[in-house]
């Protein structure tokens, strides 16, 4: 039966996907949702193996729908070769209906937003897409999974409905973009795996324990990150402690001190309407997402650091960015805190590193 393995930060979920695609007999397709994703995933089986075999090919999933489902046997109000893709932050609109040309495309570029449905709606019209398919790829790895959204999930049904070898790897808890917006199973737009387990049980089989472990985080940390989604299983560290490993406040007096005297560090922000010392690399939470540093400091949101006093997440609505900044750091993961309550903080750092018991 196809899987959904449920990873946590820092499981070495890349090394797993590019590990079980070379035993697999036959082609393969590895594909997810960002360019440097994509990329990470070639370099590691560079790192790894040496080489890229020549079965195996990565591609982006938004690439994957145009070369694979829409240009081999495009719908017939389709009438030129689409060359490009047009990015959309968000829905576009305009005045065509869903059968006309300019509903999907400007010129010879497809609006993102409108490459699953199209996508979806060539699948479902034409058998011999899904047939072309089947003969190109005998194995199709899904990464990233938890930024799928509205017909991405019609699309990964279907081919698991008529036949496809399929794993995914997916962590919900690292959900911060989202492929396209839709209205299509909106209320699966951030909890795709909830549409995998009402919609798709009898296709994928979920596992929540493979890549539970992780290889990046102290056990202080990940424990800790864990309590921001309580419904899922509290992931543990498969690295060695080392001393001053984990979770601590700093001041905000004490920032610039604490940046000097710490190597290799990176200071994670919101946005960058967040001010941070320019004299040390920084990235936003989103973009930190898949990266692994020795040392982290948090600039947290003001609902951030009100759910962490609270010791309750369950209202903070940017539960994602709190764990991927929590989960970027080897040892030290600082949280930049008023001086006025440092004390405040600081005492639920027994409450954090009780998990190294």
């Amino acid at each position: 039966m196809n899987k959904v393995l449920v990873a946590c930060a820092g499981s070495g979920k890349t090394t797993h996907i590019v590990d079980e695609a070379m035993k697999v007999n036959g082609n393969v397709l590895i594909t997810t949702f960002t360019d440097n994703n994509t990329d990470e995933i070639l370099n590691k089986f560079i790192k790894k193996y040496g080489y890229k075999p020549a079965n195996i090919t990565i591609l982006p999933w938004f690439s994957f729908q145009l070369e694979h489902l829409i240009r081999p046997f495009q719908l017939s109000f389709i009438d030129v070769r689409i060359k490009d893709i047009i990015m959309q932050n968000g829905k576009n609109f305009n005045r065509y209906k869903s059968d006309q040309k300019g509903y999907y495309l400007c010129g010879e570029a497809i609006y993102s937003d409108k490459i699953a449905f199209l996508a979806f709606k060539t699948l479902n019209t034409n058998e011999l897409t899904y047939n072309r398919l089947k003969c190109i790829f005998d194995y199709i790895f899904i990464d990233e999974f938890q930024d799928f959204s509205g017909y991405d999930l019609e699309i990964v049904k279907h081919l698991a409905n008529k036949g496809m070898n399929i794993e995914i790897v997916c962590d919900p808890r690292q959900h911060t973009f989202s492929t396209h917006y839709s209205l299509k199973n909106h209320k699966y737009s951030s909890e795709p795996l909830k549409y995998i387990e009402e919609n798709c049980l009898s296709f994928f089989k979920i596992d929540e324990n493979t890549l539970n472990g992780s290889y990046r985080c102290p056990q202080n940390t990940i424990r800790y990150a864990s309590e921001i989604f309580p419904n899922f299983p509290q992931s543990n560290s498969n690295k060695l402690y080392e001393d001053g490993d984990g979770i601590i406040f700093v001041k905000t007096s004490d920032v610039a001190s604490f940046l000097s005297k710490t190597p290799s560090i990176i200071q994670l922000r919101d946005s960058k309407k967040t001010l941070v010392n320019p004299k040390y690399p920084v990235s936003t939470f989103g973009k930190s997402k898949g990266i692994t540093v020795e040392n982290a400091i948090i600039y947290p949101t003001k609902p951030m650091l009100e759910s962490i006093m609270k010791k309750d997440f369950s209202e903070l609505k940017s539960k994602s960015d709190l764990y991927v900044a929590l989960t970027r750091a080897k040892h030290k993961t600082a949280i930049i805190v008023p001086d006025k309550d440092y004390e405040k903080f600081n005492c639920i750092i027994s409450h954090i590193d009780s998990y190294l018991i």
